[in-house]
């Protein structure tokens, strides 16, 4: 449209005004008000320029850029180079192992944004290294955070399997309250027949059954309520004191650094340090590795520039 600068500036106040979709940040600049349309724009300019991949790789880590390289999986017409680039991320570290698995849950979040890909067999590789981490993590929010990636993904490879595990009285509990509290969030209908018939399994894990009726609940599932008693854990709530208390020593690069290497040792706080960290630790650009050798175990904690 051609207009005039009056009429321009009539257009942008309105917009600013009426919308609250943009905002003048200096004179004669405007910029978006909303994150998400930031990530959006970035997205799509990483599509459209060359080496918009390898600028995007550069982030990898960073929580501000994890919804930009999501969305830009989601609209480029092949996102096999970056779920591979970030699969052999994830295998460089064959010694130190970053404690976060930065790269491969950040590749699954990509499958979850139903990308086009070439390569198809990626699609089963990280899926398959997804449920090898769910079995073999110490870490209870690194479940949960693998459970809400694969139930994302979908499909009878990600989302059939879940349901099967959660069925699976011989599966690890926790594991499996994990897969009904992220089927609950996700809102679908479909799984409420299974749920329903572990939460009338009085022969069934106790946690397991009280989380499955969290779930239904979320759901909106009347039947739930039948047997759903008061649901107030002391454990949980004394959790949440823990991370809260921690969360406000980690302010700086030395602490984290202290908290870090107790991951090296097992104990009743290494869980409840292990979550703090995951959500202190990338907002400062602090790495975290660990070498996991017979009974040794090592951590590296470096700054990113």
């Amino acid at each position: 449209m051609n207009l005039l600068p009056a009429e321009s500036k009539a257009v942008l106040n309105e917009i600013e005004e009426e919308n609250g979709l943009l905002k003048e940040q200096a004179h004669g600049w405007h910029g978006f008000l909303h994150l998400t349309l930031q990530e959006y724009f970035v997205g799509q300019y990483a599509v459209s320029v060359r080496n918009g991949l390898d600028k995007l790789l550069r982030h990898c880590g960073d929580p501000w850029w994890e919804e930009v390289i999501t969305l830009y999986a989601g609209s480029v017409r092949d996102a096999s180079p970056l779920v591979n680039a970030l699969l052999v991320q994830e295998k460089r570290q064959r010694i130190w192992k970053d404690v976060f698995h930065t790269s491969l849950l950040l590749a699954g979040q990509c499958l979850g944004a139903k990308p086009r890909l070439e390569q198809m067999a990626l699609r089963e590789e990280i899926i398959s290294r997804l449920f090898g981490l769910l079995r073999r993590t110490p870490y209870s929010l690194t479940r949960e955070q693998v459970v809400k990636i694969l139930a994302g993904i979908g499909g009878n490879d990600a989302w059939g399997k879940l349901k099967f595990l959660l069925k699976d009285k011989q599966e690890n509990r926790f594991i499996r309250s994990n897969i009904a509290q992220a089927l609950g969030q996700l809102g679908d209908q479909t799984v409420v027949p299974e749920l329903l018939s572990i939460l009338k399994d009085q022969s069934d894990e106790s946690n397991v059954r009280k989380e499955t009726g969290w779930a239904l609940r979320k759901l909106g599932t009347p039947e739930a309520m039948l047997y759903l008693p008061r649901l107030i854990v002391g454990s949980d709530i004394h959790r949440i004191d823990q991370e809260n208390a921690l969360g406000e020593l980690m302010q700086d690069y030395s602490i984290i650094h202290t908290f870090a290497h107790s991951l090296s040792h097992d104990g009743p706080w290494r869980d409840t340090i292990h979550r703090t960290l995951w959500g202190f630790a990338p907002r400062k650009k602090v790495r975290i590795l660990m070498l996991d050798w017979l009974h040794i175990k090592l951590i590296r904690v470096t700054r990113q520039r």
